[in-house]
């Protein structure tokens, strides 16, 4: 390869230059004793898709209990319930105890239909 060749492959992969006529050739192109050539040149492509998804994380631990909310207001009175039936109350028996004992008063019937049992 003659140098001339050389030269010119060189020349073509260099970026053209304005600031250094000093030292580059006619066409604005470095020379390969310029000083100003770059050592590296990066190229960027475009860019690509965005990948997947990754994997959910695991959950986190618990927080701390927040504070407690205010009370909120009272709701509303309920319905008036039906009628029962009315309770009974009866006397049964009544009977005198032993001299010096305590008196008593004994329910034989239910809570609605009373029968007191007396010793006296």
């Amino acid at each position: 390869m003659t140098e001339n060749k050389r030269n010119q492959e060189e020349n073509e992969r260099h970026v053209n230059c304005s600031r250094c006529s000093c030292c580059c050739n006619k066409d604005n192109r470095h020379t390969p004793s310029c000083s100003r050539l770059p050592e590296v040149i990066t190229i960027i492509g475009p860019v690509g898709a965005t990948g997947p998804t990754g994997p959910t994380g695991a959950t986190g631990p618990t927080g701390a209990t927040g504070a407690t909310g205010a009370t909120g207001p009272t709701g509303p009175t309920g319905a008036t319930g039906t009628a029962g039936d009315a309770a009974t109350v009866q006397v049964g028996t009544v009977s005198t105890g032993d001299p010096g004992s305590a008196a008593s008063v004994t329910n034989s019937g239910s809570s609605s239909s009373a029968i007191f049992d007396f010793v006296i």
